[in-house]
């Protein structure tokens, strides 16, 4: 059976620093995006967020704070590791935040191919 692609977005592996807080609660956890889109993010956490979690995120990405208001799509147990693995969509991002996520994507896409092309 062949896997069809649903997403809306061109998602990059990238690791970014990431803050994100559970909506309505006051304890904040740090990660690393393992990768990014223009519609949302996945990354590694300590502890199970169940899907339809809204998250608070802070996203680091060239040298900025992009804030994102997300939910939480899907999250599966990483067990050789004890942690988790969430996958997030935006639902409320500035425009103009939208477009430096863009424009990392286009970049790291970039240097992707420059590499191969190496």
């Amino acid at each position: 059976m062949q896997y069809e692609e649903k997403r809306r977005s061109v998602r990059v592996d990238v690791s970014l620093s990431l803050r994100y807080q559970v909506r309505g609660e006051q304890k904040f956890g740090n990660t690393l995006t393992r990768n990014l889109s223009a519609t949302g993010a996945s990354f590694i956490v300590d502890e199970f967020i169940k899907p339809d979690t809204h998250l608070a995120l802070d996203i680091n990405i060239l040298k900025r704070s992009v804030g994102v208001l997300g939910m939480v799509r899907w999250s599966s147990a990483l067990p050789r590791f004890d942690k988790y693995q969430v996958g997030l969509e935006f639902m409320e991002i500035a425009p103009q935040d939208r477009t430096l996520i863009s424009d990392c994507i286009l970049s790291h896409m970039r240097n992707q191919a420059t590499e191969r092309s190496n």
